[in-house]
């Protein structure tokens, strides 16, 4: 199994492999960098391969600088000499390497000085709070490195990971490379760092405690569950101020635990990759809350989504109409069907079905998501095929978020859900996932084997066995999905001619 850090273990040993940026491409000439490290000891391949970042990261901020035009370079110049309160004239022609050693001390520097402040201020009386006293020069110079940041990003380079001085930040853009995370767990991981650094500053990850840790999780409890617009720009220390002693909705144990995780599986990576000897958050966690399953529609439910518009009379055959239609009759994941295409309907050997694949860089939630659904004889019937392949482009384009960063299915289900509870289901853990674990009940009720039933809802399932060979036939599968049936009745939804 390969280790997180850059490193896979090959039958000869480890091996370093790095993503290469893919604005610079075309400029190495390949997209991903690959090195046998001529060890088999894990620990010293980690050691080799942090090595190899460095220089990898080095001509990667090289290569961006060399293609900036002039007018850029001397601007980036200008800001860097306005930023350092002086002339260094003698830096222009090696931008990359000023910025980097810049990036690599400066956040070293600012935590020796506020602790020589913290110091004085304990030697005037013990008593008096260092941190309260220390905020003002604390802010101040986390603005001169959100300032130097921004010089970094307009030259094009990275924080870079070294041995000495990493921070949580370089981390980030470590994690964020190698494991080529959804654009939403790049959100919420950025985000996440950027909250640990407003309780405790721009530390190096060799200077984390436990403590530290233990105050984040804590901080993460008592986060409010509402924030208006300002207040989300404030620091959390200042949040946290503002709402000490008052009786709101907290977090939820479930969304802190998702914050304390990726602070986690930084920290793991540093390990990982031979920055921390130990794991200052090993062990440190958040008790498990009893889950909050989903419950599947039953036949109420149904008849009043089904009976209401767009499903009646005149209503607008779009994505509102086939979305809960194909939950209902495919079980798929939300996410699932709005990646979908006119060239994800084929037939094979008089059996149409559903390709569901991660071809054209569609993104799934396990390997064992991809697979194909036959279509049942009703959906076929309601004109679902028809429609499909005379779509241009995605089925469902008009209910994707504009911003490709942005959750895939956020839109979609905020007006789904919106829409089922128009219908008068208010059960709060009845949502369109509901339709998937109906068609799993519908599968038991027809007596379809659970491996298959596993197939047509793309679950991992059981037995070892199961990850040995093709998988079922789609005669296999047809013949399962013919076998079922709804608690509803659609018929006044077929076409008329």
């Amino acid at each position: 199994m390969g280790a997180p850090g850059y490193i896979t273990r090959q039958k000869l040993g480890w091996h370093f492999q790095l993503a290469v940026p893919k604005d610079l491409w075309h400029v190495v000439g390949r997209k991903v960098i690959r090195k046998t490290l001529k060890t088999r000891d894990r620990r010293l391949a980690a050691i080799k391969a942090r090595d190899e970042l460095a220089l990898w990261d080095r001509r990667f901020n090289e290569l961006r600088a060399n293609s900036l035009s002039q007018e850029q370079r001397q601007r980036i110049t200008d800001r860097l000499r306005v930023w350092l309160g002086g002339d260094h004239q003698h830096f222009v022609d090696n931008l990359p390497l000023l910025i980097s050693a810049l990036q690599k001390s400066e956040p070293t520097e600012m935590e020796s000085w506020l602790e020589e402040r913290r110091a004085r201020v304990r030697e005037l009386d013990p008593a008096l709070d260092c941190e309260a006293a220390v905020a003002p020069y604390k802010k101040e110079g986390e603005a001169a490195l959100r300032q130097l940041d921004d010089i970094a990003a307009a030259a094009g380079i990275r924080p870079a990971v070294r041995a000495e001085g990493v921070t949580l930040d370089g981390l980030f853009e470590t994690w964020k490379r190698e494991r080529a995370p959804a654009p939403q767990s790049v959100v919420e991981c950025e985000y996440t760092v950027r909250r640990f650094r407003e309780l405790h500053g721009r530390r190096l990850v060799a200077e984390i405690t436990r403590q530290q840790v233990r105050e984040f999780r804590e901080a993460m409890l008592m986060l409010p569950t509402r924030l208006s617009n300002e207040e989300a720009r404030l620091t959390l220390p200042e949040i946290l101020r503002r709402y000490d002693g008052r009786d709101i909705p907290r977090a939820s144990p479930v969304s802190a635990r998702k914050r304390l995780g990726f602070i986690k599986a930084l920290l793991r990576l540093a390990v990982d990759a031979g920055h921390l000897q130990e794991d200052p958050a090993a062990g440190i966690r958040i008790g498990e809350a009893a889950p909050q399953q989903r419950l599947p529609f039953n036949a109420a439910d149904l008849e009043a989504i089904f009976h209401r518009a767009p499903f009646v009379a005149g209503g607008d055959r779009g994505s509102l109409f086939w979305l809960p239609i194909l939950g209902l009759y495919t079980g798929a994941r939300l996410g699932e069907l709005l990646q979908l295409a006119p060239g994800n309907v084929h037939r094979i050997d008089g059996i149409t079905f559903i390709d569901i694949t991660t071809e054209g860089g569609r993104r799934l939630k396990t390997e064992s998501s991809r697979r194909r659904v036959p279509i049942h004889p009703e959906l076929t019937a309601l004109g679902f095929v028809e429609w499909a392949r005379k779509k241009d482009g995605a089925l469902f384009a008009d209910m994707l978020p504009e911003k490709e960063e942005a959750q895939l299915s956020r839109l979609a289900s905020r007006d789904l859900n919106r829409m089922i509870r128009a219908a008068g289901v208010k059960e709060a853990r009845k949502a369109f996932h509901s339709f998937r674990h109906l068609f799993k009940d519908m599968c038991r009720e027809a007596g379809v084997e659970e491996a298959i039933g596993d197939a047509l809802t793309g679950h991992a399932g059981g037995g070892v066995g199961r990850r040995y060979g093709a998988g079922f036939s789609l005669a296999v599968l047809a013949d399962a999905v013919g076998k079922l049936r709804w608690p509803v009745e659609l018929g006044h939804l077929l076409p008329t001619v």
